[in-house]
Order: structure tokens, then C-alpha cells, then sequence
């Protein structure tokens, strides 16, 4: 399956906004480091720290308030199409289940994290604007000044920075492609903070980092707990009868169930085997849709796990499967529900 480095198009806004989205999820993810250049916001003359403020509100309230003319203005964590990992849900995003999954981030929390984040941005900012060289930075700073810093990672940030520009303007960017610059920017800032506010890091360092940490394995309990409960309640559908290819439980259960029936997935950019890919045949009409479902022919479904009880052609006569969620409300529920009208006695 070959990989096409450049698109066919090139849409200009679409891609903007994905980089620039991409660009303002960088502070959350990097929270316990640039909470650090929070205080030095008071550096910031009034006034101008009055307009920032102003505008930081702004913001908060746009996206507290949307509206269906100027459409969603994300809070922290970016939307879906950003935060894959890290997000409002507290789970992997793409399940590609139905329904919508339990929120684990509120309104409040993300408001709160926005701030933060945002805050903190704008620290950093005045200390390069404001700050002054600290003099009592460790003089083992200078055996690798930052021109030899920026020939030992320079190039590298900048082609893998170049790489991501195409994937913006095709299928969008994700967290996790931003592991890799994310290393030199922790690393880029904490020297920057040795040199310019203080040698040592404070000690509410290690309580931010213990705080993401924490959030890490939550999320990851989480994950577990919900792949257990579709595991759970795919078996509770089969032992009814019902095959798997007869039921859509998201896009990796479904790509493990077509791999058992074919040696690949049928996707049109294979080339090797040459005629691998054969057209599949639309869905019967009236049934649910089913997300990749051109890659997986072996699959007919007549049910699927959703998030909604109600979705689709509404609940099938199966119970469903409760599953844990850490320091949230309420525990995750998973339901099966018809995906083609309900058959009539």
C-alpha cells in the first residue's frame, strides 16, 4: 500500500487550521513545563496584559457558548480531530463506535485547563519579551550553546514539522504524531527556564508532572476496562448465535474479525498482490451505516456496540455491559443495537 508523500490538493484554510489547532494543543500536553513561566505574566505592562486578558475571556466565552454561524471554538483538550489521545473523553478517540462515549473532562475542568495552558503560554512569551538572563544559571549551561542544540535537532525538527503539513491538509493531524517534536520542546524549555528564571525547578514541578501521570494511567485503566467490555459483549452476542461478521464492534474488532476471513484488508491502494482489491457491494439499503466498511467484505451487520442505546434501529434484546471508568461520575455502559429495522413477529 503505497503512501503518496504529497497530497493531490493543498486546501489552504483546512490545513491552517489544523496546524494551528495542532500548534494550541502543545501547551496542554507540555502543562507541567509551561505552567512554569505562569508567573511571569506580571511582567506584561497593564494595559497590554489587560487586552490579552480581555481576549483570553474572549475566547473562554466563544467556546462556552457556540454557535451553529461561527461553529466550535475548542477548549483544551482540542477537539476530536486533535486530541486522540488526550481528550474530553478519556479514551482512545477513533473507536468509531455509535453514540457518543461518557465524558471524563467537564466543561469546568476544560475552562480551567484552557487557562492553564493558555496561561502559561503567554508567560513564556513575556519572558522573552521581559525577562532578563538569570545570573545564577549553572554555568554548565554553556558547554552546549544553543547554535550546537539547534544543529543537533534543527534539521530533524524541521523536516518532521514539514512531514505533518501534508497529513494536515489530508487526514487531518493527532496528538500523537507530535510525540517526537514534543521531546525537543521539553528540552528546548527547560533550558530556556535554567537560563532565564532559575537553575532549579520548583517543587510544584513534580506535583504537575505526578498530575499528568496520573491522568495517563487513568485513561489507560480506562481503555482497558472499555476493551474488555466490547470483548464481553461480542462474546454475549455470539453465544446467541449471532456471528461475528454479523456484528460492527468499531474499526479494530471489525479489521480482526475480516483478517480471520481474508489474508488482508480490501483497500484500492494495494498493489501487491496485483487485483487484491475487488469493489465491495454497497450495504443492503436501511441498514446502519458502518464506518470502513468497503475494507471489510466478510462483515454483514444485523448489530453493532454503541455508546447510545438509542441509536440506529434502538436497543436489541441484549444485556448491556457496564464497564469502569476511574474518577469519573459514572461508570462506561456499552449496548447493542439493531442496525437493520427490527424483524416483525
Amino acid at each position: 500500500m503505497p503512501e503518496s508523500l504529497l497530497p493531490d490538493a493543498l486546501p489552504i484554510a483546512h490545513t491552517l487550521w489544523q496546524l494551528t489547532f495542532t500548534a494550541l494543543d502543545v501547551p496542554l500536553l507540555l502543562l507541567p513545563i509551561v505552567m512554569l513561566f505562569l508567573p511571569q505574566i506580571r511582567r506584561i505592562k497593564p494595559r497590554l496584559l489587560t487586552a490579552i486578558s480581555v481576549l483570553l475571556l474572549g475566547y473562554i466565552f466563544l467556546a462556552t457558548y457556540p454557535s451553529h454561524l461561527r461553529g466550535n471554538v475548542p477548549l483544551e483538550p482540542m477537539s476530536e480531530s486533535i486530541g486522540e489521545w488526550v481528550n474530553v473523553h478519556g479514551t482512545f478517540e477513533w473507536l468509531l463506535l455509535k453514540g457518543e462515549p461518557p465524558v471524563f473532562l467537564g466543561e469546568v475542568a476544560q475552562v480551567v485547563l484552557t487557562l492553564l495552558s493558555f496561561g502559561g503560554l503567554i508567560g513564556l512569551i513575556a519572558s522573552i519579551f521581559y525577562g532578563l538572563k538569570n545570573k545564577s544559571a549553572n554555568e554548565s549551561l554553556a558547554t552546549v550553546s544553543w547554535k550546537e542544540l539547534g544543529i543537533l535537532l534543527g534539521p530533524f525538527t524541521l523536516v518532521y514539522l514539514l512531514l505533518l503539513v501534508p497529513r494536515a491538509a489530508t487526514t487531518g493531524l493527532h496528538d500523537r504524531y507530535l510525540l517526537p517534536p514534543l521531546a525537543v520542546a521539553l528540552l528546548c524549555l527547560l533550558r530556556y527556564y535554567q537560563e532565564r528564571i532559575r537553575w532549579s525547578l520548583p517543587i510544584a514541578t513534580v506535583l504537575l508532572v505526578s498530575g499528568m501521570g496520573s491522568y495517563s494511567v487513568v485513561m489507560v485503566h480506562n481503555m482497558f476496562a472499555l476493551y474488555r467490555a466490547r470483548v464481553e459483549i461480542a462474546a454475549e452476542v455470539h453465544s446467541a448465535g449471532v456471528p461475528y461478521t454479523a456484528v460492527d464492534n468499531g474499526w479494530e474488532y471489525n479489521y480482526l474479525v475480516e483478517l480471520r476471513h481474508a489474508p488482508s484488508l480490501n483497500n484500492d491502494k494495494i498493489t501487491v498482490p496485483v487485483g487484491a482489491y475487488v469493489a465491495t457491494p454497497p450495504m443492503p439499503a436501511g441498514t446502519c451505516s458502518m464506518n470502513s466498511y468497503e475494507y471489510t467484505p466478510h462483515l454483514h451487520p444485523l448489530y453493532g456496540v454503541s455508546f447510545n442505546p438509542h441509536a440506529c434501529y434502538g436497543p436489541a434484546p441484549f444485556a448491556p455491559v457496564v464497564y469502569s471508568r476511574w474518577f469519573a461520575r459514572r461508570p462506561g455502559t456499552l449496548y447493542v443495537v439493531y442496525y437493520r429495522p427490527r424483524p416483525t413477529p
